[in-house]
């Protein structure tokens, strides 16, 4: 290979890892930045006692780490080593959603487990004022929530396997905005009802969920159609 088409491929691997570091380290500032600046807006609509029970549930999301057991960061490398061979890469993809099953699986079981135990943290747990039918709907409605989050880890994993940093970074950005500054008019559409404001993040969760899903499909085919077309 001549010098020049070395160093023409060294300048474009150098620009491209600049410019996902760009876009991923803005992404990040905003979600951190937003989550900030709404936080007097939302403590003014909902009270102490309202803000409490976001805190908790912004608590809860730890839990997602917890249970991934980093599963995702391994799904992360291994598409990362075969999305250069067709074959291998199509070989792991099976084995990818056989684990995608075994999230769904774990998420049910978290759906069942709030289900079953919302009065019990709504009572034991929480020390609120807040209206008892407040409380558990809020509780099942986080719990789903979470479980459904905890299923877009692997896609999302898939993505920076494949290297889809800039399509992750403008997903972040778009349902940050999604949750924390939209979730404000929903608070004042329906009257700062924290009920509603839960359902809506639930809602928010499942289209994340398809959305992501939705990339990682697309992203996965153009990998496989471009290795046929490169081995054509």
């Amino acid at each position: 290979m001549p010098e020049s088409d070395k160093s023409h491929k060294h300048v474009l691997f150098v620009m491209s890892i600049k410019y996902a570091l760009s876009f991923s380290y803005t992404a990040r500032i905003y979600s951190a930045l937003i989550s900030v600046v709404v936080t007097p807006l939302y403590l003014d609509r909902v009270g102490v006692e309202g803000f409490g029970l976001m805190g908790f549930f912004l608590m809860l999301q730890g839990w997602i780490a917890i249970i991934d057991a980093g599963i995702s960061g391994s799904l992360s490398r291994q598409i990362s080593i075969t999305k250069s061979n067709k074959e291998i890469f199509v070989k792991f993809l099976k084995q990818f959603y056989l684990v995608v099953i075994f999230f769904i699986c774990i998420a049910f079981l978290f759906i069942v487990f709030g289900y079953l135990s919302k009065h019990y943290i709504a009572v034991s747990w929480l020390n609120s004022q807040l209206d008892l039918d407040v409380l558990e709907t809020s509780v099942f409605a986080m719990l789903i929530t979470l479980a459904i989050r905890y299923l877009c880890g692997p896609f999302q994993s898939g993505l920076v396997g494949l290297e889809k940093h800039g399509v992750l970074s403008v997903y972040s950005v778009i349902f940050a905005t999604i949750k924390f500054p939209l979730g404000l008019f929903v608070l004042d559409y329906y009257n700062n009802s924290l009920t509603n404001y839960f359902i809506y993040q639930g809602c928010v969760s499942f289209l994340e969920l398809f959305v992501v899903i939705l990339l990682f499909v697309n992203s996965s085919r153009k990998v496989i159609s471009f290795d046929s077309v490169s081995s054509g």
